[in-house]
Order: structure tokens, then sequence, then C-alpha cells
């Protein structure tokens, strides 16, 4: 399995901005990122390992689509 990078966590917050209209970004804590929002003042990830937090990206844009699939949106 390939190693998860900085860059591709940026990219994917770059389709989830695209996806949910959002500012969500990519913030470092203590070693490990997390997804942010509003400037790094709401976190809406835990900290979490790189590859971990691609799972979990993934995990979280599948939830959105589902979501807005079930409303119609």
């Amino acid at each position: 399995m390939e190693r998860t990078t900085r860059t591709d966590l940026r990219q994917m917050v770059v389709v989830l901005n695209n996806l949910t209209l959002g500012e969500y970004n990519i913030g470092w804590a203590y070693g490990r990122p997390r997804v942010c929002k509003d400037n790094d003042s709401v976190n809406v990830s835990p900290r979490l390992p790189m590859g971990e937090m691609k799972t979990w990206l993934y995990a979280y844009m599948d939830g959105y689509r589902a979501c807005c699939k079930d409303h119609n949106i």
C-alpha cells in the first residue's frame, strides 16, 4: 500500500470543499493531521495518523454523498 502524504490529504480536502461548498482545511496538531473548518476554529475530525485520516476523509465524503442522495440535495 502506498504511503499517504500531506499533499494527498490536501488534495482530498480540495475535493471535499468542491463537494460540500465548504471551507475545510487540514491542520496539524501534535504531529497528526485533522480536518478543520472556519480557519481552524472548529475541529471536524479527530487527530489521526496519515493513512487513517485518508480513510476517514473517504468515509466522510461517502457519508455526505449518501445524505445528499437520500434527501435529494
